[in-house]
């Protein structure tokens, strides 16, 4: 989901929503509908189904593809068949849903299909031969899925018709396939064409399958591997005449953009634009073009280096230890600013501009001279005023601007980001790098630096929002669907942040019908679910504060009291942040006075499957306790209760692999909360949390041993930087300091922990974990993977060395560098900057909760 994100962004100017809640205003696709069958339309597949016919559970299921040009004719032509033979079918609801089913972001393993048709095995073949027939001449994309019948664009998968056997996992629904031998396996939609090794298939079948299903062609270039795949085609390394090259491939009438050109399309602008470019030293030169099979191919010289997002996370001083550090980074800095705003007026000379200008785009070589690539997008200059349709997250020019200014205006973008790389916020407010840049500058300012580098890129800056036509910040608020959203200027900065974050939140909710529904994506499988992103979490936050707040949020913690409560049939997940035990949490804080854990409940929670803090038992566990503590359990219950914890003790000393990976070799996988492995909510420590707190509660040293391990086995795969003296966990080449997955979890467990009862390895390493909690700036402000949470184990890790706690004004500098002037509070773009989330692990209620801490000098998380 971390790539799709832009996905949930697209049907909300302000908030994350599911794709299917968006308008679909294009023109649908209509059938006249014989009497006896029943049409049902939804938003994404309209289903025409023949009451009369018994459905398999599973079988062969024909796809067909098509062309926008050509699709009301095939659908016409395979409805006309399918009834005639009786056979339930599904087409694409819109050519709103075609053009996005074959669009250049769908995922490859669903895109292409336009119709598919339900027959049975005795209604396969000559179904099979009529449509074959019938679509003669006829296009579409082929369908990678699936295997195409012979030359028409009918294609065979098989898979479950009915889901009959399915289940529920973190990624969603999974049906399965079941044979008469009783095999069982998941139907998984793949990019690879697949038969179950049980099927026993009429004999047209089996002959079909035996055919060889390419053609044999005599490459003009060798790939010797492959860079990147998506729907539009794919990216290879390789040679061509002894050089080596990039080779790029556009599947037919596939990879469909917001303007309605096909991956062949933008392939052919491509080489167009960079055959004319050819004297421009900073452009790829092209070496070939042309079809093979159904495909179109360009081969392009490969230019050296980094891309530019690469090169600038790499370089970063996010650990600056002084003068040198700033001066090395920044002097480089401005010499990529100064190549690129050459090569844009190189091009721009030879009657071109690229349009496409963001990071991803642009290779910085050894020498610091760059490179443009992926010229998709690329315009004459003369073409005239355009809005600027396709863009990277941050980098889309507002308003109408000419192909030059368009340009500069990613240029300028490209500047603020090596300036201070955080830029996608742009989406939502526009004159967001002015924020940036201001915060570089007050850092350098408190810190008694002065960078002649820094300043340069701040002029050039300036000189490009003049070539970009972006004026200044004024006091006027950005004014979008009637919610006036601005940058935080320094005039702007609030008296108290949490009250003004408060206010933010239920000016929020007044926005929205559903209290919790302005969650980040990552929330959504948990269904509304726990402590992260559910309910659960803000009313745990809302609680805490209440007494103490200027501000009132009572209503707002009801109606999410009232959403837990009604909450029907038994609940999907068992776990403290994503599940029923997060709910139970929040009730247990909001009215401990009537709270009584009902006995089912209670059960779930002590039995509750995962090893993993966030979403198993060392989660509810912990829950559990925390109620002994406060002397909710009755007797029986808190005996359970610690037996329970003491045999997760026996069995993690036991075998500590089987709670997370062992040592270092970490993988990045993303930021969704399934893919990590580390930290306070995903690794070992989240079992030296869950110890922690019971050796304080029951006293038994056999806890204190867990504690001890676990904190030890954490620490096994983080990696020592002598250059900023901190310990990190390293994912890939990605360093992970924060709350739920690395460095500052350490604080939460280690605050209420004496040194003498720990191994004296761990406290030799606290004053790294410390440093670790300090970089310049992070990517995210939220609280589990944000500036927040670093506040928050920062001051755990403080008070367990017993050295001085920052003051409040070092959290408010490092949020005020994400804040949301809204109309009467602050607000957040949560883990991605593109909209507002309000929930407890990266928006609002998070931070909200963390200036509160702060204020109460504790790191005790959502009071646990």
């Amino acid at each position: 989901m971390d790539g799709q994100l832009e996905i949930y962004a697209g049907v909300d100017p302000f908030f994350f929503r599911e794709p299917d809640l968006a308008v679909d205003t294009t023109p649908e696709f209509e059938l006249q509908v014989p009497a006896g069958w029943r049409r049902e339309t939804g938003f994404e597949w309209t289903h025409l189904v023949n009451p009369s016919a018994v459905l398999p559970t599973q079988g062969w299921k024909i796809h067909v593809s098509t062309t926008p040009s050509d699709a009301r004719r095939t659908l016409d032509l395979v409805a006309e068949f399918c009834f005639r033979e009786g056979v339930p079918f599904k087409h694409l609801s819109t050519e709103g849903r075609l053009l996005a089913r074959n669009g250049k972001t769908t995922p490859r393993q669903h895109a292409g299909k336009f119709v598919t048709c339900y027959p049975t095995e005795a209604q396969l073949e000559s179904m099979l031969i009529g449509l074959e027939s019938a679509l003669a001449g006829q296009s579409g994309p082929y369908i990678l899925s699936d295997r195409r019948w012979a030359s028409s664009p009918v294609y065979l998968r098989y898979g479950v018709f009915v889901p009959r056997d399915a289940e529920e996992t973190p990624l969603g629904l999974v049906a399965y396939l079941n044979g008469a031998d009783g095999s069982r396996e998941a139907d998984e939609r793949t990019v690879a064409f697949h038969v179950p090794e049980w099927l026993e298939n009429p004999p047209f079948i089996e002959a079909w399958l035996a055919r060889s299903n390419s053609d044999d062609i005599e490459l003009p270039f060798e790939i010797s591997r492959a860079v990147k795949f998506s729907t539009a085609g794919g990216t290879y390394r390789g040679s061509h005449a002894d050089r080596p090259v990039i080779i790029k491939e556009a599947r037919a009438h596939s990879g469909h953009d917001f303007m309605g050109r096909s991956a062949s399309d933008r392939l052919a602008n491509e080489a167009d634009a960079l055959a004319e470019l050819s004297e421009v030293e900073a452009v790829p030169t092209v070496r070939w073009r042309g079809r093979l099979w159904e495909n179109d191919f360009v081969a392009l010289d490969e230019r050296p280096g980094l891309v530019l997002r690469k090169w600038v996370i790499g370089n970063y001083p996010a650990y600056a230890s002084g003068a040198d550090d700033f001066e090395r980074y920044f002097s480089g800095a401005l010499l990529v600013a100064q190549n690129l705003i050459k090569a844009l007026e190189q091009m721009h000379g030879a009657g071109w501009a690229h349009q496409d200008v963001h990071p991803d785009n642009i290779l910085v070589a050894e020498d610091l001279s760059v490179a443009l690539i992926d010229f998709e997008c690329a315009a004459r200059t003369s073409s005239g005023e355009r809005e600027h349709v396709i863009a990277g997250s941050g980098f889309r020019a507002p308003g109408l601007r000419t192909p030059e200014q368009i340009d500069w205006y990613g240029a300028r973008q490209i500047l603020a980001f090596v300036t201070v790389p955080l830029i996608v916020q742009s989406e939502l407010v526009t004159d967001y790098s002015f924020q940036t840049r201001r915060f570089l500058s007050e850092h350098l300012r408190r810190s008694g630096l002065r960078i002649a580098a820094v300043d340069s890129l701040l002029a050039l800056l300036a000189e490009l929002d003049r070539r970009a036509h972006v004026g200044a910040p004024t006091d006027r608020a950005e004014s979008t669907d009637h919610w006036r959203l601005s940058a935080l200027a320094t005039s702007d900065e609030p008296s108290s942040w949490a009250e003004s974050v408060a206010s933010g939140l239920a000016e929020t909710r007044a926005r929205s019908d559903d209290p919790a529904s302005s969650s980040h994506p990552h929330g959504l499988p948990h269904r509304g679910l726990g402590l992260s992103y559910g309910a659960a979490g803000l009313v745990t936050v809302f609680t805490a504060r209440t007494s103490r707040s200027a501000h009132d949020l009572s209503g707002y913690t009801k109606a999410l009291i009232k959403r837990i409560t009604e909450r029907e049939g038994a609940p999907a997940r068992h776990g403290l942040f994503d599940g029923n035990a997060g709910d139970i949490w929040a009730k247990f804080r909001a009215q401990p006075a009537e709270f009584v854990l009902a006995a089912s409940d209670f059960d779930r929670m002590i039995s509750a499957p995962g090893r993993r803090l966030y979403d198993g038992r060392p989660g509810t566990l912990l829950a559990l306790i925390g109620m002994a503590r406060e002397g909710v359990l009755d007797p029986d219950q808190e005996a359970a209760s610690k037996d329970a914890v003491m045999s997760i003790a026996t069995e993690y000393v036991d075998s500590p692999g089987l709670f997370a990976p062992r040592g270092k070799n970490r993988t990045n996988k993303g930021n969704r909360p399934e893919h990590f492995t580390s930290g306070l909510l995903y690794g070992h420590l989240g079992v030296a949390w869950l110890m922690s707190r019971a050796w304080t509660l029951f006293g038994d040293s056999r806890a204190l041993d867990a504690c001890n391990r676990a904190l030890l086995e954490e620490l096994a795969g983080y990696d020592y930087d002598p250059t900023s003296v901190t310990l990190q966990l390293r994912e890939g080449n990605r360093s992970i300091p924060y709350l739920a997955s690395g460095s500052a979890g350490f604080g939460v467990v280690l605050e209420r922990l004496e040194r003498a009862d720990l191994d004296p390895t761990i406290v030799e390493a606290a004053p790294a974990l410390l440093n670790a909690t300090r970089p310049l700036l992070t990517v995210f402000p939220g609280l589990f993977e944000g500036a927040a949470g670093l506040a928050v184990g920062r001051l755990g890790l403080q008070r367990f060395l017993d050295v001085p706690l920052d003051g409040p004004e070092v959290l408010a500098r490092n949020l005020a560098l994400f804040a949301i002037r809204s109309e009467s509070g602050i607000v957040f773009a949560g883990d991605s900057g593109l909209r507002i989330t309000t929930d407890v692990a990266t928006g609002g209620a998070g931070i909200l909760h963390a200036l509160d801490l702060q204020e109460r000098g504790s790191a005790q998380l959502l009071d646990l």
